[in-house]
Parts: structure tokens; sequence; C-alpha cells
């Protein structure tokens, strides 16, 4: 990959980072679900380990976000494939609850698969940062 389609392809992810979040907290789960390949894995904060019609569920009857953000974003390339690490941060609370709204800052790694013209996310790690 030459430097100008790393950059062209950098600018791509940190898209497709801004659209997954977008979706989560508008609740889009059409946009969301177009942005994850089939047979995407999701490993929350917490552990639990979904694919892609669980978390979408999940996503569609469990939970409110008013805030998802990545910082710190580091991108590098492995032929189609892009790995993508940096800070979450996600602001949550049960489906129309009245609870108050719960913080959770992680650390993730996302890897996003090249396929034809796009990106689709195939697989998301992440770990709270309690400290």
């Amino acid at each position: 990959m030459t430097p100008a389609e790393q950059a062209t392809a950098t600018a791509q992810i940190h898209e497709m980072e801004r659209r997954r979040c977008q979706a989560v907290v508008e609740r889009n789960l059409t946009a969301l679900e177009e942005l994850l390949a089939e047979d995407m894995i999701h490993i929350h904060g917490t552990g639990l380990v979904e694919n892609k019609a669980a978390y979408l569920n999940e996503m569609a009857i469990r939970w409110e976000c008013k805030a998802s953000e990545r910082a710190n974003l580091t991108v590098r390339f492995y032929g189609n494939v892009a790995i993508s690490t940096g800070d979450v941060l996600n602001v949550v609370r049960p489906l129309g609850s009245a609870d108050a709204w719960r913080t959770m800052n992680a650390r993730a790694t996302i890897a996003w698969l090249k396929q034809g013209a796009g990106w689709k996310l195939i697989s998301f790690h992440a770990s709270l940062v309690t400290a």
C-alpha cells in the first residue's frame, strides 16, 4: 500500500468508526447492520461474546446510548484487513429506564475487512478501563 493509499484507507476507517458510533447513539439498526460482516464477533468489555444477530438484538431491545466516541485511534493495515485500536467512551443505560446514565471507558481493538469498495467490521474486542 502506498502512503497515499494508506492515508485514504485510514480516513475511510475513521469514517467507518464515526458512522458506527453514530448508529449506536441513534439506535439506527439498519445502518449498524450494514457496517457489520455476517460473521462478526463482538466481545464486550464485560466479556460477553455475541455474533451479529445477538448484538443487533441486544441493541434493539436492551440498551440506549447517549454518547459513543472513539479517541486516540491508531490504524494498521495487513493486506485487506485494517486493525483500529484506541479508546472508547460509551454512556449507556437500559432501554426505557429512568436509571442514571452509566459511563463506560474502554480500550478496543476492531478488525475491519475490505470488501469491494467498502469496509465491514469483522471483530470487536473491548476491555474496560477501571483506573
